[in-house]
């Protein structure tokens, strides 16, 4: 509720702490307004925008309406809000051009930051030096279009994430971090 995210976040506010919600977009009707009242409250929002079958995700058989999502949460949360797009980074990559194509290049206009889940250092998706220059290369596509914050996965191993750091702090604004699992 609008009253318990509120609480949250002048508890947080009161530690030094600043509460950003992450939301999960599935293409539902009436999401974006949602998903704007908790953005309004906080100021900022980052939209974890992915694409698949499972139901999970938004579903590709509408990929066609992530913008009109875009363009519907812009409005109900008016320019002072900040919006990061955090998608998959690999839809940078020229193999994946259709994803892009429908899950990050008809957004651009209506977010602030590029938020891409780079995945350096997670054995399933590479690991070592290549792994690094791979999600570079990706970083500098996302951050040619908007102010950018690599989404580094710190589950595995931090070599790589740190690697992909240093390689692009010139270029971020800061960097987000996620893990999976339980934390020691």
């Amino acid at each position: 509720s609008e009253a318990e995210l509120t609480a949250l976040r002048d508890t947080l506010l009161g530690a030094g702490i600043r509460l950003i919600p992450v939301v999960v977009p599935r293409g539902l009707p009436g999401e974006a307004e949602l998903h704007a009242t908790a953005a309004r409250l906080c100021g900022a929002i980052v939209v974890d925008m992915e694409s698949d079958s499972s139901g999970d995700y938004w579903p590709w058989d509408r990929a066609g309406l992530v913008r009109v999502y875009a363009r519907a949460l812009r409005e109900a949360c008016g320019p002072e809000v900040v919006i990061g797009w955090q998608p998959d980074g690999r839809l940078a990559d020229p193999g994946r051009a259709a994803e892009w194509d429908q899950l990050v290049a008809p957004v651009v206009q209506y977010v602030d930051a590029f938020l891409p889940q780079l995945y350096a250092g997670w054995a399933a998706y590479g690991r070592g030096g290549e792994a690094v220059r791979a999600d570079s290369t990706r970083f500098a596509r996302f951050a040619a279009l908007r102010p950018t914050y690599p989404t580094l996965c710190t589950g595995e191993s931090l070599m790589e994430p740190l690697a992909l750091w240093a390689a692009v702090q010139d270029q971020a604004r800061g960097f987000c971090a996620f893990r999976f699992g339980l934390m020691d």
